[in-house]
């Protein structure tokens, strides 16, 4: 059997628990990748203030008080822009030198994610450590899977709880390292609790490898720790009444960069107005006009993704949805005999690339109904089986 110390993890025993600290990531000959990103990083970060002070000069010209309050504006537009140029930066240096250490102590799970002592640290409470989930990160090429080489294997680990949110550990590590990991620290914690009650919770922790599953058509039976989907079951029917995910969680952060984006072009459109703009007018205009519809749309969008809500019911073999949101209300309904499947599938919208899920209701005669994009992904695989079962409609594609 492997061990640990085969693949360069070392396993440092502390006062009160364990540590495992990995390699460098063995990425071959994509290690200089990050370097790629530590430049578009750079880029990304520095761009947008350059590009919008020449616009500044170019209406304004070089001198005079409209420039100067334009230029100090367009550092605080482009806030974002840096912190997304940092983030890129951070994550180059972690690909070309950074490691990963897990660490359990007596009371939390810890990740640290860094350079030596420069990094970032999530913790979470380890009584309520339930299951560990070695991740595939279907790493692409060419819009295909990359099935050869280092980056076919990479994976990360994912520690589900009782009653906090999963923690991402160590991404971008072979499974088999990650798998090895999970079961030393299942093994360190063995299960406890009153064995001869045949009600007790069990608090054993699995390892479950999920890389090569189609986990959109897997069956998801726990409803995650934090949501907040109200279930009512009767004989013969399943009502779950899904609330708004809030403007904060349920727009991804979306509502609070719109209201920076129109809080920055309240203040650039009042100053510019009253210093005057003389012959710049049109290109002022069509700048304000352009930008404020942005602003709007961001907006709008966000409210939508965080005040829309659901119900999902089975009632005697036939399954209704009810959706509300800022732009209306829909309502769908099909016979059990209809359905061909209830999944998670991709929304056609991506964030870095990455598939924004969707819970999706496939008909046999018409087009897919998907609902509730951008949701916990857990959640909306939980929603899915739950619903499946419920119908009875199996997990075919």
């Amino acid at each position: 059997m492997s061990d640990l110390r085969d693949f360069g993890i070392e396993v440092i025993e502390t006062d009160d628990g364990v540590r495992y600290q990995l390699p460098l990531r063995p990425l071959g000959k994509y290690r200089p990748f990050g370097l790629i990103l530590i430049a578009f990083g750079l880029v990304l970060a520095l761009a947008p203030t350059w590009g919008l002070s020449g616009v500044a000069r170019g209406i304004f010209g070089n001198q005079g008080n409209a420039a100067i309050l334009f230029t100090i504006l367009t550092l605080l537009f482009a806030v974002p822009f840096l912190l997304a140029g940092f983030a890129l930066i951070a994550l180059g240096f972690v690909l070309v030198a950074g490691r990963s250490v897990i660490e359990i102590t007596a009371t939390q799970l810890i990740s640290f994610e860094g350079l030596g002592s420069l990094g970032w640290t999530r913790r979470r409470p380890l009584e309520g450590l339930r299951k560990f989930k070695v991740e595939g990160m279907a790493v692409k090429r060419n819009d295909k899977p990359v099935t050869e080489g280092p980056l076919s294997d990479l994976a990360a680990l994912r520690g589900e709880f009782k009653n906090a949110k999963s923690i991402l550990l160590a991404p971008g590590y072979p499974r088999s390292w990650l798998r090895l990991v999970a079961e030393d620290i299942a093994r360190r914690r063995p299960e406890t609790g009153d064995v001869l009650d045949p009600e007790a919770e069990s608090t054993k922790v699995q390892v479950v490898d999920e890389v090569g599953k189609n986990l959109d058509l897997e069956d998801h039976l726990d409803q995650p720790a934090d949501s907040r989907v109200r279930v009512e079951r009767q004989p013969n029917s399943l009502v779950l009444t899904i609330p708004p995910a809030g403007l904060r969680r349920g727009s991804k952060g979306l509502f609070s960069f719109a209201l920076f984006w129109c809080g920055f072009m309240f203040v650039f459109t009042s100053i510019v107005t009253f210093a005057g703009i003389g012959d710049g007018f049109w290109i002022f205009l069509a700048f304000i006009v352009a930008f404020w519809g942005i602003g709007i749309a961001l907006l709008l969008g966000a409210i939508n993704m965080g005040r829309r809500q659901a119900v999902l019911a089975v009632v005697d073999g036939t399954l209704m949805i009810y959706q509300t949101g800022l732009f209306g209300a829909k309502r769908n309904e099909w016979p059990k005999d209809a359905v061909a499947a209830i999944r998670t599938g991709p929304s056609g919208m991506e964030v870095n690339e990455v598939p924004v899920l969707e819970l999706q209701i496939q008909s046999k005669r018409e087009k897919k109904v998907g609902l509730l994009a951008g949701r916990n992904v857990d959640e909306l695989r939980w929603l899915a089986t739950v619903l499946r079962r419920a119908l009875r409609a199996g997990s075919a594609e």
